[in-house]
Order: C-alpha cells, then structure tokens, then sequence
C-alpha cells in the first residue's frame, strides 16, 4: 500500500486538501462481475459498461448517457508514464 501511495502522490495531480495519507483504498470483496453493457444505478445516475477487450484483458469503460460521460479507467504501468513525462 504504501508503494501504491507514493505512486500517487508522485504522479498525480492531486486536489490541494486531499490527503493520501487518511485516504483508504478498497479492499473489500466484489458483489457482482460486470458484464458488457451491465447497466448500474448509482443514486439515480445511470451507467453503461462497456467492455472494451482490445485495450486489455477484461477492461471496461462506463458510459453516462445523460450527461455524455465515458470514464475510460485506463490503467498504465508507472514506467511508462515517467518515460511519457521525459519525452514531452
């Protein structure tokens, strides 16, 4: 975890009173197994999954219809975010 926090910290820009420190990553067990095109409520927002197999083996995106939201979730591994930093 603490790794996970300085990956964090270092790389990220981060809300000027949030603090990684009293910050607790989920840790619990899953509920359910999304599927393509799932659809979840999250307290009237309602949310598409979209798998998306050709960026990664099991990744998904969600989609907000009603507000044209597509969180994209990419996961990057940190040496290849500091080698982008280094080139631009």
């Amino acid at each position: 975890m603490e790794q996970i926090k300085g990956f964090v910290v270092e790389d990220c820009d981060l809300p000027e009173r949030f603090d990684v420190e009293q910050y607790e990553f989920f840790q619990g067990m899953p509920t359910k197994i999304l599927r393509d095109r799932d659809a979840i409520d999250i307290g009237g927002r309602h949310i598409e999954v979209l798998q998306t197999p050709c960026h990664s083996p099991g990744h998904m995106c969600f989609y907000e219809k009603e507000r044209g939201y597509l969180c994209l979730c990419l996961l990057m591994r940190i040496e290849a975010i500091r080698r982008t930093k280094d080139i631009y």
